[in-house]
């Protein structure tokens, strides 16, 4: 027969020296904030995502910088749904495609008029977000809502037969700078390698000699909306980061006002032509 003594002076064992369980929850509390801030990579609108590694117009630099076991990871957990398409297709029959197809391809090269009094001319492109033509009495709306839009209308050119190209703002920037049109339930921007290898406006400019540049007062990472400029010849992108602390801004980003105000600041400055896209 066995006989064990203990010391009387024997000592408990806590977890981490931690010695009361509301001390193990309170560590248990941090560690899982801190792992959801760095999974999340913040708490701004824009989650953790490719564009937050770009910040060069050349391509191979931009993949360089991004993570390649998370993007191996995510490759493969997304694989299924890149496969799956969401879109009816015509049928086999050429002709009857050919048919349908043709009215949206007839053009009158003689008709084309000249507007503008010089060939290369400053470019501003602003995107309204939320904005209907009810809005405006030359399209058929309400009276007196936008009197500056219809001042722009009287010294310009008003295109009344188009149309909104879809119902979100990253199928439309899309649609506006590419040409690209929407993509129903999904969206070709939150693929980068996919719209990288689509061409855009900003290229154009670009190879034209003009100076590029992107406005927007929110997160520019939002659905990829860096990468995407950043690979289509915007050569500067302004964001909600590039405004001071004092700026006034809400949830979003910073207002549309402050961001006008630091555009016309910059027109003064910048090398001509120029080319420049706010989303607003």
């Amino acid at each position: 027969m066995w006989v064990f003594s203990l010391p009387l002076d024997v000592q408990k064992v806590y977890f981490f020296n931690v010695k009361s369980p509301i001390g193990n929850f309170l560590k248990l509390a941090v560690g899982v904030f801190v792992l959801f801030t760095f999974i999340r990579g913040g708490y701004g609108r824009a989650t953790l995502n490719p564009s937050k590694a770009y910040y060069s117009e050349v391509t191979f630099y931009n993949h360089a910088a991004v993570n390649t076991q998370w993007s191996l990871l995510r490759d493969f957990f997304t694989k299924s749904t890149k496969l799956k398409s969401p879109y009816d297709f015509y049928g086999s029959d050429q002709q009857v495609i050919q048919e349908q197809l043709k009215p949206a391809f007839q053009s009158q090269p003689d008709s084309a008029v000249e507007v503008l009094s010089t060939t290369r001319p400053n470019v501003v492109i602003i995107m309204l977000e939320s904005f209907v033509g009810d809005l405006i009495q030359s399209l058929g709306g309400e009276k007196g809502i936008t009197p500056h839009m219809e001042e722009l209308i009287k010294g310009g050119i008003l295109f009344d037969h188009i149309y909104s190209a879809a119902d979100r703002s990253d199928k439309g920037m899309v649609a506006i700078l590419s040409g690209f049109p929407a993509q129903g339930p999904e969206s070709i921007i939150k693929y980068i390698d996919k719209h990288e290898n689509m061409p855009a406006i900003g290229q154009e400019f670009d190879h034209a000699g003009y100076e590029t540049s992107f406005y927007h007062g929110g997160q520019s990472e939002f659905y990829n909306f860096k990468s995407y400029m950043l690979t289509h010849g915007i050569s500067r992108v302004v964001d909600n980061a590039n405004f001071g602390l004092d700026a006034e801004r809400a949830s979003w980003g910073v207002y549309d006002h402050v961001v006008f105000n630091q555009m016309i600041h910059d027109f003064n400055k910048e090398k001509q032509p120029f080319s420049q896209r706010y989303l607003h």
